[in-house]
């Protein structure tokens, strides 16, 4: 039996798959499907852990690195730079004089590291600008200065302050040095450095003296064999060495403005106060031979170089921001500069052995 109709007539109805399935059943099937993934994705995000908040994790390394560094601290791998340490203080006294703005002049001693700074009773004898510092003998016994009156007597006292002998009969007497021995006395005899004379006095007070040669400003070597000295010859002014008696005098320095010369204890230095090259005075150390030249100062006018009992310091008087000199100490390789003073015209200081 033929089939009725046309086969190539497309049937009537909704078209259907090639599993015999309606358009409408597919397109529902791939709605349920889409559905059935949607729901998987919606439950897999909201099973997946939640995010640490920040706060959490700085609270969770902060207490972590606390456990940690109470546990197991960090060591260095270098040492740390240490505090600096407070320097020993300075030894010994300080004796110098002091001018007032009155025009009162008086000795006063202070402490090397700058305490304790009061005035010395010397029985209101009369001081002006022409005295000179009270200066003890390194035995301690005897102290000696010269009081600027006309004619400037030197006084030699006891240390306890009574008085041992006065000598006015050898002009106007400035700038004593005890010898090693407390023997003598040299002395500069005259104010003018220009015109005067170095003369060696017995300090026994029997008023004998020599006059040893022009000069200015002796100081004795630590051993007594020898006198340092300034004097102004040939237009210049330099430094000399001689003999006790006066004799052998070598020239030291060469330069024509170099003055105030202080052997240290030891014998080893010598310094001294000069103009060279800058035009301030400023203060130099050298070897007793006159060799190897250091300086120490670079600020101001620099004078009267004296030294501590160990070698190691030398104290001075400086102008250098006012009109008034004020006392400094400095290392013997010229650090560590310290000023004592502050108020007053203060010079001519001398460290007490």
């Amino acid at each position: 039996m033929q089939p009725t109709g046309n086969p190539k007539e497309k049937p009537k109805g909704y078209p259907r798959s090639g599993l015999g399935l309606s358009r409408t059943s597919c397109l529902t099937l791939f709605l349920l499907a889409a559905a059935l993934l949607l729901m998987f994705f919606i439950w897999g995000i909201r099973t997946l852990p939640r995010p640490i908040q920040a706060t959490k994790i700085v609270v969770l390394v902060t207490a972590t690195l606390t456990e940690r560094t109470s546990i197991a601290p960090i060591t260095p791998t270098s040492s740390p730079t240490p505090l600096p340490v407070a320097t020993k203080s300075l030894a010994g006294k300080i004796a110098f004089l002091r001018r007032k703005l009155t025009a009162d002049i008086r000795p006063f001693i202070i402490n090397a590291d700058g305490t304790d700074m009061h005035q010395i009773d010397n029985n209101n004898r009369p001081m002006n600008w022409a005295s000179s510092t009270p200066k003890w003998s390194l035995d301690g016994k005897k102290i000696t200065y010269t009081d600027g009156g006309s004619p400037a007597t030197v006084h030699v006292i006891n240390a306890d302050g009574t008085v041992d002998f006065s000598a006015s009969d050898i002009g106007d007497v400035v700038y004593p040095s005890w010898s090693p021995d407390n023997s003598h006395i040299a002395v500069q005899v005259g104010w003018d450095g220009n015109s005067s004379k170095i003369v060696v006095i017995d300090a026994k007070g029997d008023h004998n003296h020599v006059e040893l040669t022009d000069g200015a400003y002796p100081s004795w070597s630590p051993d007594g064999k020898h006198i340092l000295f300034q004097a102004a010859r040939d237009g210049k002014s330099t430094i000399y060495v001689m003999d006790p008696d006066g004799s052998h005098q070598v020239q030291l320095t060469t330069y024509g403005a170099e003055g105030w010369p202080s052997w240290s204890p030891d014998g080893q230095l010598i310094a001294y106060s000069s103009l060279v090259g800058v035009g301030l005075q400023q203060l130099y150390t050298m070897r007793p031979d006159g060799s190897h030249t250091t300086k120490l100062t670079v600020h101001g006018q620099n004078y009267m170089p004296t030294w501590s009992a160990d070698s190691k310091y030398i104290a001075f008087y400086a102008y250098r921001d006012d009109q008034y000199a004020q006392i400094y100490v400095i290392n013997v390789d010229g650090t560590n500069e310290q000023k004592l003073t502050n108020e007053g015209d203060n010079y001519q200081p001398f460290w007490i052995p």
